[in-house]
């Protein structure tokens, strides 16, 4: 049954006087400045090779830092990043870029690496990284990863034997062994269907959505495709014919390279996110955008309609009035980056960046439609409450002398950016975090181009309301930085979970470290050796001290009360506590149960519970049936904390379990879904 989504007709976006413009700030011209999209694929670059490793002391970071290989071509994605990291059932660390092998360019291809728990580093057969493609080209590369170790790097690629790059996936030989077999799919047509986007569903089915590249109109095409295992060996990747007889389904259409793709881990529910355009003359389409979702209940083979999400506000265009700010209607729309995830109880999230657009212009600025590239926001929407919150807003002006823009000129870029979800399926599953790009404007290179720094946010609530972001790479770059000197993070990409070592939850972090602020693909700054860098985040290091404001900031704007109106509809004394970290060493307030993770597992998973007290504590293991299949803890006096039990289920078969924890007299089961 498809589920129907009523978005709140809140008359949501940020308040007029958040977003006035100061008179120092430069107007995009839409007309000519936003990129052209055909042309994102390849574009002339300076060469101008610079190679140096960045000093330690400017590298303060929160956790630890991996160093996964290098590339010449810092420009990972043209917009929405999609899932470059991942984590299997047993820790190891599944990394994937796109690798410029010399500064020219002229080598490209698809790169993998596995940082190993056990010896905290990478695999000694690829250290530096090994080849995830071998073919023509390989790049703009996605990632996910099955319990068992498999990943499965998704990225475009010119076929043998045909003329036009198409969507590949790669199958490895073996578990983190980094011995893949690309395969493709078809081509769709005369176009080039490219830029994929690859999730995994919980029976290890993959699903995908690339985007076509003609200069107009692209379709956002969905797949999926089986991996073929022989003994144990991935042997092939068999691609989805549907009924049409293509291996695509085209979902919707739009101008910019923002799709996403999310399937349930406990259901057949497949999402597709992507931007629709809204029309308009010359680059305005790719800025004038609505928010779409599209659903699928039965595993892909079908979806319903799309959904507007946003539902903006019409501009009045008869503005019989004459007062053309209240004309404008809705001043905010969705641009080129946003990320779906479905957390554990089949609710889908929706991260997206918003920026700025006057259909009528804006006071002091003439000819319309006018557009600010330095003013941008990232919202969560919740299909579980419906609702609309704000994680992070850039409401000021980036300017460096004369009333000139920082960041102007470059390609996809906002002042915030990229976001990426993770969540956490202990407490309930409420916890989830959000990481995301800040550009900084008292930090960018001898071009004028802002350096930008990975920040995270945390919500205890599901996404209801968020804590203010955590910088977590705080790089130091001086103003008007030489090429080498001026370091910048880009592409980031969270793992979709957080894992758990013992009680020690880290979240798992992915980006390119690039040492001349610019995407050189677009011909933004100087060729640099990049570094691509994996950090393990320990929650224990994020104390979220400071609760951000849930009441401020909205995502509509009636155009006759500036001031905007409709908050969220919730008790705003049901919060958060003012503080929070996880893993570290306080004691626990409550007794708790959680959910084990992985869930579903094959064959083992973690089970954690608190303790306030120190008690003697029986855990089991219990099939439908209520017979007792395996016993942890039985009658073990334990301290007051956490405490987390390894669970191997490699002699049962698959289905239901349950598992009973009893301490001091007081009891809590949980489900579990053994799926081998």
């Amino acid at each position: 049954m498809i589920k129907k989504y009523l978005v709140l007709s809140l008359v949501l976006s940020v308040a007029a006087a958040a977003w006035a413009a100061p008179a120092t700030s430069k107007r995009v011209d839409t007309s000519h400045k936003t990129p052209v999209v055909g042309n994102a694929t390849e574009v002339n670059h300076t060469q101008t090779a610079v190679s140096r490793i960045p000093d330690a002391s400017r590298l303060d970071v929160i956790g630890d830092l991996y160093q996964a290989g290098t590339t010449y071509y810092d420009y990972q994605h043209n917009g929405t990043v999609g899932r470059m990291v991942g984590v299997d059932a047993n820790g190891f660390v599944h990394v994937v870029w796109m690798n410029g092998l010399d500064e020219s360019f002229a080598q490209r291809d698809a790169y993998y690496n596995c940082w190993d728990p056990n010896t905290e580093d990478w695999q000694e057969l690829i250290p530096d990284g090994g080849v995830a493609a071998n073919t023509v080209r390989a790049g703009y590369v996605t990632n996910t990863v099955l319990p068992n170790g498999f990943a499965f790097p998704s990225f475009h690629s010119t076929p043998p034997g045909e003329s036009v790059l198409t969507t590949h996936a790669s199958i490895d030989f073996q578990g983190a062994a980094g011995a893949f077999t690309p395969f493709w799919q078809n081509p769709f047509g005369a176009n080039q269907v490219i830029w994929p986007k690859i999730v995994r569903d919980d029976d290890g089915t993959l699903h995908g959505v690339s985007t076509s590249d003609p200069d107009t109109d692209q379709g956002y095409h969905y797949w999926k495709a089986t991996p073929i295992y022989d003994s144990g060996f991935g042997i092939e990747i068999q691609f989805t014919t549907f009924g049409t007889g293509d291996q695509y389904q085209v979902l919707g259409n739009g101008e910019v390279i923002a799709p996403d793709v999310a399937a349930s881990p406990v259901s057949n529910r497949v999402a597709v996110v992507f931007n629709d355009s809204r029309g308009g003359e010359g680059g305005i389409t790719q800025i004038n955008n609505d928010l779409k979702l599209v659903i699928s209940e039965d595993g892909g083979m079908n979806f319903a309609p799309p959904i507007d999400l946003t539902d903006w506000i019409e501009p009045d265009f008869d503005c019989a009035s004459g007062d053309t700010i209240a004309c404008n209607g809705d001043t905010l729309r969705p641009y080129t980056c946003l990320d779906v995830e479905f957390d554990y109880n089949d609710n889908i999230h929706v991260a997206f960046t918003t920026r700025t657009l006057y259909e009528f212009g804006y006071p002091g600025y003439d000819a319309p439609p006018t557009a600010f590239i330095n003013m941008s926001s990232i919202w969560h929407w919740g299909e579980d409450t419906d609702e609309f919150s704000n994680i992070v807003n850039h409401n000021q002006f980036a300017t460096f002398s004369n009333g000139d823009s920082l960041l102007g000129d470059n390609a996809w870029q906002l002042m915030v950016q990229r976001p990426s979800m993770a969540f956490d399926t202990l407490n309930g599953g409420d916890d989830m975090y959000c990481s995301f790009i800040w550009h900084d404007s008292s930090q960018y290179s001898a071009n004028y181009y802002m350096s930008a720094d990975i920040w995270v946010a945390y919500s205890c609530n599901n996404g209801r309301t968020w804590f203010e972001p955590i910088n977590v790479t705080n790089t130091v770059t001086p103003v008007g930085a030489a090429p080498g000197e001026c370091l910048h993070e880009r592409d980031q990409s969270l793992a979709p979970l957080v894992t758990y070592d013992g009680a020690e939850g880290f979240l798992h972090l992915e980006y390119v470290l690039d040492t001349d602020v610019g995407g050189v693909p677009q011909t933004e700054g100087a060729t640099t050796l990049n570094n691509v860098y994996y950090q393990r985040i320990p929650l224990a290091d994020l104390e979220f001290t400071t609760p951000h404001p849930y009441n401020t900031v909205t995502l509509h704007v009636d155009g006759s009360q500036h001031t905007g109106t409709g908050a969220v509809p919730f008790d705003p004394n049901n919060l958060c506590a003012t503080s929070v970290g996880r893993g570290g060493e306080g004691i626990p307030t409550a007794f708790q149960l959680f959910q084990n993770y992985p869930n579903p597992f094959n064959p083992s998973t973690n089970i954690q519970f608190d303790l306030v007290n120190a008690s003697k504590v029986t855990l089991k293991v219990y099939n439908v049936l209520g017979e007792e299949v395996a016993t942890l803890v039985d009658g073990e006096a334990l301290s007051a904390g956490a405490h987390t039990y390894a669970f191997d289920a490699s002699r049962l078969a698959s289905g239901v379990y349950m598992y009973r924890l009893e301490a001091n007299g007081v009891s809590a089961t949980r489900k579990m879904m053994l799926m081998k």
